[in-house]
């Protein structure tokens, strides 16, 4: 048959060919089992079996496709998972499955060696020779070497297997001794308690010597500033330490260690500068200017102006004027100024002298001659003696009273004796003389009782001291009798300059031989880089334990501090102030 064609034929497929197909049927498994005859193995690349590159699937490929592996892994295909550089993974058919299959090419292995050293790989299928020899009887590490064991070790199998160092061995961390340890080329182990000490030197054994032990008794803490609270200071037996911080998210830390409230910003626009009548805007980065005017001086130095009211110069003379009877001269009777204190008048008075009046004594001859015509004329020195006064007549007369006072009286707290000499003195308040703590004064100003409580109670005290920047130096120290018990606030001021404007104050607590408590209240901060810190402490006066000392370092510069302490009042044990300077 010519020019017939295959309508309506299948497609191929691979399947058997059954008694019942058609002829179509049939010819369409026929040509499917030949298209599907293997052709030969197909090379497609090398297969990254760690990451899947390119990425293969069990039971799906292409018969004989080959991939070979480039990096070794443990991917899946069909159940295999050991996968090792030069592994082939190749598709095949088996049966009626199409599955992956490998070539195991990893025992292919190259390289040379040296008798009686073990093999060591130096790629991942050839062999060379090892650091490590082993002639039977003695296993070497070659010294072009190092040995690292990872993992636990052990060296020695029984109780009775030694191990030789030589040369200096070094341990990174924690060394583990189980049994005694020996020193020397005959072991010493020492005896109980006895502690390791050096030999002297690098080549010198350990040695074994008796332990010089102490005992820790007590444990504190303190810190500058006032950040931190610290609570259960000191630990004398047993105890916990705990560290809080003070304070909230509106302050920070600053470099003395206390709370400081962050700054408020400025929302600045400019400055308004006015006389009252005339109004001007200072803008950021302009300037004003200040211009003196009459008697008035203007200057500026370190941000700092200076309005000065200028000295006024005048030529001062003096003159002597001596008028005669009737005659006149000039004198100043007024000055008016202004409110500034300028002089803006000054009144000048014509003063006249009287004519010279002249007085006649009383008539007299001899030793009771009359004195001399004149201006005061001077009675006899016998008859006019002692008593007598000019009258208006210009004669010498005794006054009418001749008694004078005759008897002067007083009211508490004065008193008087009385008579024409009295005595005038004060009374006695009846408090004794001395010195006390607390005073009751009356509407007077007198003191009318006094008592001390007892134990010299508390006080005020204040001082000065100079410090310096290389030390630390004792400024006071506070004793309490017995029991050494004190709390006391402290001001302290730098008096130097401007440069060191800084104060301070701190409150402080004290029981008997432990270190004081101390926080700082009020604090204004370091004046650019100078400021000064102080410590309280533990000290012995006379009782162990009794006294807390102060002291002052200066920061920057060396400064004199000016201070002021308050101490709380105790009625049965003394107190004791003492300066150190």
């Amino acid at each position: 048959m010519t020019g017939k064609v295959l309508t309506n034929l299948p497609t191929p497929t691979s399947a058997a060919i059954a008694a019942s197909d058609t002829i179509l049927a049939a010819m369409a498994k026929l040509q499917g089992q030949i298209t599907g005859i293997p052709q030969g193995l197909v090379y497609k690349g090398t297969w990254n079996a760690s990451t899947n590159t390119p990425t293969l699937a069990s039971g799906t490929g292409t018969t004989g496709e080959f991939y070979i592996v480039s990096v070794a892994g443990t991917t899946n295909l069909d159940g295999i998972t050991d996968w090792q550089v030069g592994d082939w993974a190749i598709f095949v058919e088996v049966g009626a499955t199409d599955t992956w299959q490998k070539i195991d090419n990893t025992s292919a292995i190259t390289g040379t060696g040296t008798a009686n050293k073990l093999a060591k790989w130096t790629a991942p299928t050839v062999l060379a020779t090892g650091l490590v020899e082993d002639n039977g009887t003695t296993v070497t590490i070659g010294n072009s070497g190092n040995l690292v064991v990872e993992g636990n070790t052990t060296l020695g199998d029984a109780d009775a297997d030694t191990t030789l160092i030589k040369g200096p061995g070094t341990a990174d961390k924690n060394f583990i001794i189980h049994e005694g340890l020996g020193v020397g080329t005959t072991p010493s182990y020492g005896s109980s308690g006895q502690i390791l000490s050096s030999g002297g030197g690098v080549n010198a054994a350990n040695v074994w010597i008796d332990n010089q032990q102490g005992t820790v008794t007590s444990v504190g803490a303190s810190i500058d500033g006032d950040c931190l609270n610290i609570a259960g200071s000191p630990v004398t037996s047993s105890g916990t330490l705990a560290f809080t911080f003070q304070g909230d998210n509106t302050q920070y830390i600053d470099g003395a260690g206390d709370l400081t409230t962050f700054p408020t910003k400025d929302n600045y626009q400019y400055w308004t500068l006015s006389d009252g009548s005339n109004t001007s805007n200072i803008l950021t980065t302009n300037t004003a200017t200040f211009t003196g005017g009459t008697y008035i001086t203007t200057g500026e130095s370190s941000k700092t102006l200076t309005i000065t009211h200028d000295a006024t110069s005048r030529s001062d003379t003096t003159s002597s004027d001596a008028p005669a009877f009737a005659g006149t001269f000039d004198a100043v009777t007024s000055v008016t100024s202004n409110a500034t204190g300028h002089v803006t008048a000054i009144d000048v008075s014509t003063v006249t002298i009287p004519a010279n009046p002249v007085f006649v004594g009383p008539s007299g001859s001899g030793s009771a001659q009359g004195g001399t015509a004149g201006i005061v004329p001077a009675p006899s020195h016998t008859t006019y003696n002692g008593g007598y006064f000019l009258r208006q007549d210009a004669t010498w007369a005794i006054p009418p009273d001749t008694q004078g006072v005759t008897s002067v009286t007083a009211t508490a707290p004065i008193s008087s004796s009385g008579g024409t000499t009295p005595n005038i003195t004060h009374d006695n308040s009846g408090v004794s003389a001395g010195t006390y703590d607390s005073v009751t004064v009356d509407a007077k100003g007198h003191v009318t009782a006094g008592t001390n409580p007892g134990g010299g109670g508390g006080g005020i005290f204040s001082g000065d001291q100079a410090i310096v920047t290389a030390s630390s130096d004792l400024t006071f120290t506070l004793k309490r009798a017995t029991t050494g018990t004190l709390i006391f606030d402290v001001w302290f001021t730098s008096e130097t300059s401007t440069a060191t404007s800084v104060a301070k104050k701190y409150i402080v607590a004290h029981s008997s031989d432990t270190a004081p408590v101390y926080n700082k209240i009020l604090d204004t901060g370091p004046d650019g880089s100078n400021d000064f810190t102080v410590t309280f402490a533990n000290a012995t006066t006379t009782d162990t334990g009794d006294s807390v000392t102060c002291k002052i370092q200066a920061v920057g510069v060396a400064q004199n501090i000016g201070y002021t302490v308050q101490v709380g009042h105790d009625s049965t044990n003394a107190l004791t102030f003492t300066a150190a300077s």
